[in-house]
Formats: C-alpha cells, structure tokens, sequence
C-alpha cells in the first residue's frame, strides 16, 4: 500500500509541477506563441520523463496486480500521446476542466428529472438548467 501511496505522490506532483507551468503563463500574461514555447522550454521534459516512469511502474505494477494503480497507470500511459501534445500549441488547454464545469448542471440534471412528480415539473426543470446552463 505503501508503494501504491508513493506511486500517486510522484504523479500527482509531476502534474502539478505542469499546472506550476501553467500559473506562470498565466500570470505573465503571454501569448499562445510564447506559452507554446515555455511549454517545449518548461513542460516538455517533465512530460518526457514521466511517460518513461509511467511505463516503468506499468510495467512493475502490472506483475503484481491489475488494482487502482495498474488501472490509473495505464489510463494516463494510453491518453499520453494525446496529453503530450498540449505543449505544440499555447491555445490547448491542458484539462479539459471548463467544459466538464459547463455540462455538470447538465449531467447532474438528467437524473434528477428521473424523480419529477409529473412531466410537467421535469420540463420546467430541465428548461431551468438549460437557462442557468445558458448565461
């Protein structure tokens, strides 16, 4: 369990060492050009070198059990080419955060719908939502 906790530790501080990044980007204010070019500078090596410890503990990980670690393991090692390529463009956003905040009310609606008394009081529901959803 011990080595599952270090596990996460290491990655969660490599992506935050990348969110650190981000703050500096966002703080100076700087272009998409010049944040695509401190990503390749900053964000780059910190990627390269945790997609070859990902590969590494996937691989460790994999011959002891297929648990939480295995499966977040692969799940990043899988999304990795896709994930790496944020760095070419200072336009890409690194997460995906502002649409999953934008669809919850949306997500969380739906099957709070499902317990409406009657169609009614679900469609002023749901034309709630999508009004809230809307500004």
């Amino acid at each position: 369990m011990t080595e599952d906790k270090s596990i996460a530790e290491y990655a969660l501080g490599q992506i935050a060492l990348l969110y650190d990044i981000e703050r500096i980007a966002d703080k100076e204010n700087i272009f998409f050009e010049q944040r695509a070019k401190l990503r390749t500078m900053s964000a780059y090596p910190i990627l390269r070198t945790f997609e070859v410890w990902n590969y590494k503990n996937l691989l460790e990980v994999a011959d002891k059990s297929k648990g939480r670690v295995y499966k977040a393991l692969h799940y990043s090692y899988s999304l990795f080419c896709r994930l790496a390529r944020y760095h070419l463009d200072g336009r890409y956003k690194m997460d995906n955060n502002l649409i999953e905040n934008a669809i919850r009310p949306l997500a969380i609606g739906r099957k709070n719908y499902l317990f409406c008394q009657n169609s009614d009081a679900s469609e002023n529901a749901s034309r709630h939502v999508l009004f809230i959803w809307m500004l």
